[in-house]
């Protein structure tokens, strides 16, 4: 049993020296994925330990500015290219309280490696003073009141438009009245002369002639009277038509389509008219 009992021993000796052996010729790298961080972090740490062990892992711990050693877990490393990586969170009491310079440790055995990172700790004091928030609310109040002015003038633009269009129909209805007349009027002109052309045969009917024109003169004077009618209907309907054009351009375009139409048809019957005359 002793030559077991100095086997057993051997080899324990041989484990325990040949473990600080690796360690000490060890190279740990760590870094942080960040360089700062702030309130409630997940921090995401990689490295390498060269050589690379088989079936270890290194320990990873935070030292805060007061000197504090928080331990923040292990990571496996890879048998084969010796990388490692793990996660933690920062923030919080009572380690994570304080900002500043922080120290990431990766160790095993007797070999390590670190990385700084610098963390900035949440305050109770954060967030919008007093007066940002009253200014705050005041320009809401603003938004809110010009929305609620902007609102009652889009309800009252179909009644303004109402007006308008009203108006104008009105107007154009008395323009159409007044060159109705006037076509009446044309029509009698029209018969008189035909009257007189037959009425010149004999000299006995030279009165006839003279009572034709002067009726003819009087139906002239009635016509004069309903153009100048018609013309003050056409300004008061461009008169509409303008205010109408304020509000609607499509309206605007029709509205003188129909006011120039009308003028074109009172200038072709007075055309007629005077060469009738003529």
């Amino acid at each position: 049993m002793k030559p077991f009992s100095l086997i057993i021993a051997s080899a324990l000796v041989l484990t325990l020296m040949v473990a600080p052996a690796f360690a000490a010729t060890a190279t740990v790298t760590v870094s942080t994925s960040l360089s700062s961080y702030s309130g409630t972090e997940a921090v995401q740490v990689s490295g390498t330990v060269t050589p690379a062990p088989t079936g270890q892992s290194v320990s990873l711990e935070v030292t805060n500015p007061s000197g504090q050693t928080i331990p923040v877990g292990t990571a496996s490393i890879n048998p084969t290219s010796g990388a490692f990586s793990a996660t933690f969170d920062v923030g919080g009491a009572p380690y994570f309280t304080t900002s500043g310079t922080y120290t990431l440790t990766a160790s095993i055995g007797n070999a390590s490696g670190s990385a700084e990172f610098q963390y900035s700790a949440a305050t109770s004091g954060e967030g919008i003073s007093s007066a940002q928030f009253n200014d705050l609310i005041g320009n809401l109040t603003q938004i809110e009141t010009s929305l609620a002015s902007l609102n009652s003038s889009i309800s009252a633009l179909p009644t303004s438009l109402s007006g308008n269009f009203s108006a104008l129909s009105s107007q154009l209805k008395a323009l159409m009245a007044n060159m109705t007349l006037i076509k009446g009027q044309l029509t009698s002109i029209q018969g008189s002369l035909t009257t007189m052309q037959g009425s010149m045969a004999t000299a006995t009917q030279v009165q006839s002639i003279s009572s034709a024109i002067t009726a003819l003169s009087t139906q002239v004077g009635a016509a004069q009277t309903a153009a100048a009618a018609a013309e003050t209907a056409a300004t008061a309907a461009s008169t509409a038509a303008t205010n109408a054009s304020n509000a609607n351009s499509s309206t605007q375009t029709y509205v003188l389509v129909v006011a120039v139409l009308a003028a074109i048809d009172l200038v072709l019957v007075l055309a007629v008219l005077i060469r009738k005359l003529s």
